[in-house]
């Protein structure tokens, strides 16, 4: 891929972008994140819950920052502080839909995408606003303006450039502040038709020759 390096910032999803199709993470990634930390700021963006990414301390130690819960979490290493968004509306979003097989974090909660419209029904019942975003066949529910590209906008000067990568259709809020957007290889088709590259190989393996072919030009 050939783009300009005018970016100082690069933030990945996780699941299917620096893990293989199995959701584990791939190792390589590791040793070149490393080096590209000594030119760049390097964020991840992911839907899980951060207990996910303290439960593997290898992982914490890459990134100047981690979102969390979809937006709903912001941890900064650095510091050793996390920021929580939307708990109060967070909280009456679980309680409506309490009923619903779901999983849960402090702030998101996700259901299988097939519950969609019975999930909006409930919503719509009890006058709550909630902010719905696909992850492929997850539907993920967060307090109304609550994504990842809020909680980067929490941690990042507006002015900053970035280069985002991402795979599934909750990442396309970041695609809205990236200057540059690249999808991997088997990323859903919106990811695919909003980004400016695309990876030639799936999940991570594509992610991989990506941040090895800016490695090598910067």
């Amino acid at each position: 891929m050939c783009f300009p390096l005018s970016f100082r910032v690069i933030v990945s999803d996780y699941d299917r972008t620096l893990t293989d199709e199995r959701l584990n993470f791939f190792y390589p990634m590791l040793s070149i994140i490393r080096a590209l930390k000594k030119k760049f700021k390097f964020l991840l963006a992911s839907g899980r819950r951060l207990e996910f990414f303290f439960d593997k301390p290898y992982l914490l130690s890459l990134f100047d920052a981690i979102i969390a819960e979809n937006g709903g979490l912001l941890y900064l290493p650095k510091d050793n502080l996390i920021l929580t968004f939307g708990l109060e509306e967070a909280r009456k979003i679980k309680e409506a839909l309490s009923d619903i097989p779901r999983e849960e974090g402090k702030v998101i909660v996700s259901v299988k995408r097939k519950r969609e419209e019975e999930v909006k029904k409930i919503l719509r019942e009890r006058n709550i606003s909630a902010n719905l975003e696909y992850n492929r066949d997850s539907l993920m529910l967060l307090p109304l303006g609550i994504n990842k590209a809020y909680a980067l906008n929490k941690v990042l000067e507006n002015e900053e450039k970035i280069l985002v990568i991402g795979d599934g259709e909750n990442d396309l809020s970041l695609f809205e502040r990236a200057s540059i957007k690249v999808a991997t290889g088997d990323a859903v088709k919106e990811v695919k038709d909003k980004a400016d590259f695309v990876c030639l190989e799936p999940c991570a393996y594509g992610v991989y020759r990506l941040l090895h072919d800016i490695l090598i030009r910067c």
